[in-house]
């Protein structure tokens, strides 16, 4: 069983917008989650309206101390924001949306990206 967690990949339940992969940075309440999208876009989400996946990003928790105070809550929230944002640009997440869908390229554009691949696969193969 999937649970809503800090450093979760999440993807939109509408098929359309499947393709739209997201991370959980922060979790509002029972409802609601902050995720960071590929485009390095912010959006606060129904939690129905996303799909769990499997990978969860782990990121450097620090020891915080327990106190009242809500400046300090919401410090911790940001700074927890920013070190899984750091680690997802550590392991590539946001380079994920730079790519082209094949369906969306012309022919000849995909033929490029064949004979790119497939030289690319000769100079490995040589070395």
């Amino acid at each position: 069983m999937l649970f809503v967690q800090l450093g979760r990949e999440v993807a939109m339940r509408q098929l359309k917008h499947r393709d739209e992969k997201g991370v959980i940075t922060g979790i509002i309440d029972n409802k609601f989650v902050v995720i960071v999208k590929q485009d390095r876009s912010s959006e606060v989400v129904r939690v129905d309206d996303f799909v769990l996946n499997d990978k969860v990003y782990s990121f450097e928790s620090s020891s915080v101390s327990n106190t009242n105070d809500n400046d300090n809550n919401s410090n911790i929230t940001v700074d927890t924001g920013k070190r899984i944002i750091k680690t997802l640009e550590s392991e590539g997440f946001f380079n994920k949306n730079n790519t082209v869908k094949k369906e969306e390229m012309s022919d000849f554009e995909r033929y490029k990206i064949t004979i790119r691949d497939k030289v690319a696969e000769k100079i490995i193969k040589n070395y």
